[in-house]
């Protein structure tokens, strides 16, 4: 990207857009089947104690989810976009012949 143009800002806001993006996407996706899947399809966690007959998925899991999966691919990405922001093109062109 850094051969076509694009400044280091827009390398970073790339990398972190794309992966904040998928985080969330893949939190959401799976905070949503998870919470149909034991609410609607298993009618809860069967694990009666006390006077509860099973455990209910709260309907916030639905936020929850894609906010720990930006959060994990926040975190996991910064350095990589960091890295690419900072790299050099001839430092990469050197490596490849």
């Amino acid at each position: 990207m850094k051969v076509l143009g694009f400044g280091p800002r827009t390398i970073m806001g790339l990398v972190l857009g794309e992966a904040l993006l998928i985080g969330a996407g893949c939190g959401f996706l799976s905070s949503f089947l998870t919470w149909h899947w034991v609410n609607n399809v298993m009618g809860g966690f069967k694990f009666p104690i006390a006077f509860f007959p099973s455990f209910m998925i709260p309907l916030d899991a639905l936020w929850w989810g894609p906010m720990l999966g930006a959060t994990t691919a926040f975190a996991g990405s910064i350095v990589p976009a960091w890295s690419a922001r900072s790299v050099k093109v001839s430092e990469v062109f050197s490596k490849v012949a």
